[in-house]
């Protein structure tokens, strides 16, 4: 009360800050130090890694269809144990209610202006999939968006083939690159390590990273170069710049039956430059490896999204 600076209340400020850490389970160690500026990048890489692990705790997750391919290969995990790592919720909806939300959530017209948006934009080079099958696509990618707005998921996975493909005449790759264009990250063919990775890229650097799920496809052994893959779902963000993107059926169908194919799956060069590459491990995500790398010149080895990875330093457990 006598207006004198309490300079001594620093020690109360920092038992606050001891229980916030110690409710997050984050080890800590006081430094009485004084601090200068070039402090502020460990101070900033911890409160986007507290900002991280908080968002996990808290989160929620879609699930839009099954978790599996069938016949393929199991991306699931074991949700509890998951829970219990990082406290992630998941909630499962099917695909028809995906799509009957989408149809009766947004009109014909805004679906089409979704797809004149994409086909008449200058980086887009060539159109090659009828238009009803685009429609398709992107119903299901919008009716992804507007339940995670409803429910606040902080990411989806979604199934995306066969039942797409039979179900539903469409397939969800250029819908996926939407969403993760859009800032929502998603990960398609049930994968929800892949979205666990995508998130923790994305969560840690504040959202400046743009995470896409791929396969690991190609080692080009002679050259020491490994091939980065995925069917048409990367953003175009990630666009090589000074190139254009294809709008196409899907390329694994047109291999059986062209004229059967379905689509809509996006065809371009990734852009040149530094990469991080992820992967949170099941069956609960405890244990992840990632390694670094800069995506270097090549051609476009598979169809779809692809870039060809020079590593440039050693893997991590």
């Amino acid at each position: 009360g006598n207006g004198a600076r309490n300079e001594a209340n620093c020690l109360t400020c920092q038992n606050f800050i001891l229980q916030m850490l110690a409710s997050m389970e984050v080890p800590y160690a006081w430094q009485h130090l004084p601090l200068d500026r070039s402090a502020l990048p460990m101070l900033e890489r911890f409160a986007r890694a507290c900002y991280a692990r908080n968002s996990f705790r808290h989160a929620k997750l879609l699930h839009a269809g099954g978790s599996r391919v069938t016949a393929f290969y199991d991306g699931e995990v074991d949700e509890l144990a998951v829970f219990r790592t990082l406290g992630c919720r998941f909630d499962r909806v099917d695909l028809e209610a995906v799509y009957q939300h989408a149809k009766k959530r947004f009109k014909k017209a805004e679906v089409s202006r979704l797809v004149d948006t994409v086909t008449k934009h200058p980086s887009c080079g060539r159109v090659d999939v009828p238009r009803e099958q685009m429609m398709q696509t992107y119903r299901f990618g919008l009716g992804i968006l507007d339940l995670a707005h409803e429910h606040g998921y902080l990411g989806a996975t979604v199934k995306s083939w066969p039942d797409l493909f039979d179900c539903y005449g469409c397939a969800i790759d250029g819908s996926v690159s939407m969403m993760n264009d859009f800032g929502f990250c998603v990960a398609e063919e049930g994968e929800m390590n892949g979205l666990l990775s995508s998130l923790a890229l994305f969560l840690v650097s504040d959202g400046r990273a743009v995470p896409t799920m791929m396969d690991l496809s190609l080692w080009k052994q002679a050259q020491d170069r490994l091939g980065i893959w995925h069917c048409g779902a990367s953003p175009t963000r990630l666009l090589k710049p000074g190139t254009t993107f294809s709008a196409m059926r899907h390329s694994i169908l047109e291999n059986g039956d062209p004229e059967e194919a379905v689509g809509l799956m996006l065809e371009f060069l990734l852009a040149l430059g530094p990469i991080t590459v992820l992967r949170y491990m099941a069956p609960d995500a405890s244990r992840w490896f990632s390694f670094e790398g800069e995506f270097v010149e090549t051609q476009l080895d598979y169809r779809g999204t692809y870039g060809l990875m020079k590593a440039t330093g050693a893997v991590r457990l």
